[in-house]
């Protein structure tokens, strides 16, 4: 994962948010712009990077260490500052 201060950034960030929501490989790609094999791909190296083995524990990892992906959480607004 891609972790910045404690943040997953960037793409990751917006791929887990979106498998954290339910949404299939294919439409969190068709939503982002990219390939589904792209999505595929960083999911992997998330999950290596986590040194987890399934997506679950992905999910479980990412929302032990990167709380601001918690799904009860709304995703903050883009151009706005979130305080809280």
């Amino acid at each position: 994962m891609e972790a910045h201060g404690g943040h997953a950034g960037g793409l990751d960030s917006q791929i887990l948010r979106m498998l954290l929501d339910g949404y299939t490989d294919t439409t969190v790609a068709l939503r982002l712009g990219v390939g589904r094999r792209t999505v595929q791909r960083r999911i992997r190296q998330m999950m290596d990077t986590a040194g987890v083995n399934t997506r679950i524990q992905l999910g479980w990892h990412a929302r032990e260490h990167f709380p601001l992906l918690d799904p009860c959480r709304p995703a903050p607004t883009p151009g706005r500052n979130v305080q809280g």
